[in-house]
């Protein structure tokens, strides 16, 4: 027997509450899905990046490695000369630094003719793809204008805002040399610079106070008395500017 007053109180069930529970479901399983495959990305990206400067730290090294082993072998003798490459010729860049080897002097006392200095050339110390090429001593191996493969050892970061309109271009420019490691592929280059025949212009430093420090700096100077030379009188340790 059914009771009419029952029935009416009974509530019908909400129709299509399941679908939207599912819709939502959805949804936020495809937001957790595009950002996993964004942080996967960016993990992706990141270990990209660290691999290839991984790559390029480890052709430094392999280029300073080198490059202290050429300075060894060629200079390791104490009778070892070296010179800027300017010294060659004028247009050269001084910072290419090349190797002699010692000769004695002629019958005549003259040792500074071209033969003793070109016989006596070892290489100039600075990475090239042709190794022949460094023991050229008329031909530096440097790159040639608008070559893509050159890289710029020495530039306006080092030589500031020195002119080069007049032949007087100091730059340094290399083809670098190819580096294969697995599936990372890289460059390198390396020069080496003398510093032996550079001239420290120290900046001006005011007088000490103690007594002790004046003598110790009487034992050696701040400056090299770059004043004495010609168009730099204004360098004196006594101007503050």
């Amino acid at each position: 027997m059914k009771i009419p007053y029952l029935q009416k109180l009974r509530r019908k069930p909400n129709k299509g509450f399941a679908l939207i529970v599912t819709l939502s479901l959805m949804i936020l399983l495809t937001v957790i899905a595009v950002g996993l495959l964004t942080l996967s990305t960016i993990a992706l990206r990141s270990s990209g990046q660290g691999a290839a400067m991984a790559s390029a730290r480890a052709n430094a090294r392999l280029a300073m490695m080198i490059a202290i082993g050429e300075l060894q072998r060629t200079t390791g003798p104490d009778r070892a000369i070296t010179a800027p490459a300017s010294i060659v010729k004028e247009t050269n860049p001084m910072g290419v630094t090349g190797v002699w080897t010692p000769w004695k002097p002629g019958s005549t006392g003259n040792s500074r003719t071209r033969a003793a200095r070109d016989g006596n050339f070892q290489q100039w110390l600075l990475s090239s793809v042709d190794p022949m090429s460094a023991s050229s001593l008329d031909n530096l191996p440097l790159a040639a204008a608008g070559d893509k493969n050159a890289v710029t050892l020495v530039g306006d970061g080092y030589l500031g805002d020195r002119s080069t309109d007049k032949g007087d271009d100091q730059r340094i420019h290399v083809v670098s040399t190819r580096v294969n490691n697995g599936n990372s592929r890289g460059g390198m280059a390396w020069a080496v610079i003398d510093e032996s025949v550079k001239a420290r212009a120290d900046l001006y430093e005011k007088e000490p106070r103690a007594k002790s420090a004046a003598l110790l700096r009487a034992g050696s100077p701040p400056t090299d008395g770059i004043a004495a030379l010609k168009g730099l009188a204004a360098l004196k340790p006594t101007v503050e500017d």
